[in-house]
């Protein structure tokens, strides 16, 4: 035989032992046969059993009480504004272009209310959650491909701040009216384009609000280092 028809062997017996690795994990784990596929030929095992884990825990999202679980979002004004009507989609859209800002109060009202009050249950809930229920959760999300929970620190140091461009979109996002839906997309373009087009001279208080925070933040960490 040739050396090229001998790899061709050889390529094919680690073909072979790689997936009995892979459905050997399988099997440990509980996991059906092929769930793991799309690793073939990854040689990372780390990040192939961080995929496995991943695949375990999912299912178990199902066993998690609904105190176990993030409080879910409330409906937005919109969203309100169709469920009432009955609308379709279609019809329902145009119906509330037509509407006056103070008509559509009635659905943005509570809506922000229940925002509000998700908000706050949503926030202690990040910061006293347990890390495996946590872990669970995200093991569901990044099989959906939705976002995943980021447990808040419990520690004594406040978040450190955010670059002056971020200061800046929160004031760009709060400008826009609220009570129309946004394409996330679309804001962040046109944000990122205005600040971009932005002189020093604008940009300097979102600059200088920064630069203070970050002394505030390094101040308060010297304070606690010192009364440790």
């Amino acid at each position: 035989m040739t050396k090229e028809e001998k790899q061709s062997y050889k390529d094919r017996c680690k073909e072979n032992i790689a997936a009995s690795r892979l459905r050997s994990l399988e099997y440990r784990l509980g996991l059906d046969e092929g769930a793991l596929a799309s690793e073939l030929g990854n040689t990372n095992m780390r990040a192939v059993l961080r995929k496995a884990m991943t695949i375990s825990r999912a299912p178990n999202v199902q066993d998690l009480s609904p105190e176990e679980r993030p409080p879910k979002k409330p409906a937005g004004s919109y969203l309100r504004f169709i469920s009432a009507t009955r609308l379709n989609p279609k019809e329902g859209s145009k119906a509330w272009k037509r509407m006056t800002e103070e008509e559509k109060k009635v659905y943005a009202d509570p809506a922000r209310v229940d925002l509000e009050e998700w908000s706050k249950r949503y926030n202690a809930f990040i910061v006293n959650a347990d890390k495996d229920i946590l872990d669970t959760l995200n093991a569901s999300r990044t099989m959906k491909g939705t976002r995943k929970i980021v447990l808040k620190s419990k520690g004594r140091y406040k978040k450190m701040p955010g670059a002056a461009y971020f200061r800046f979109y929160r004031e760009y996002w709060n400008s826009l009216d609220q009570s129309k839906p946004h394409s996330i997309i679309e804001v962040n373009k046109e944000a990122s384009k205005i600040w971009r087009n932005m002189s020093d001279e604008e940009k300097a208080p979102y600059i200088e609000a920064r630069n203070k925070d970050f002394e505030e933040y390094f101040a308060q960490r010297e304070a606690s280092q010192s009364n440790s």
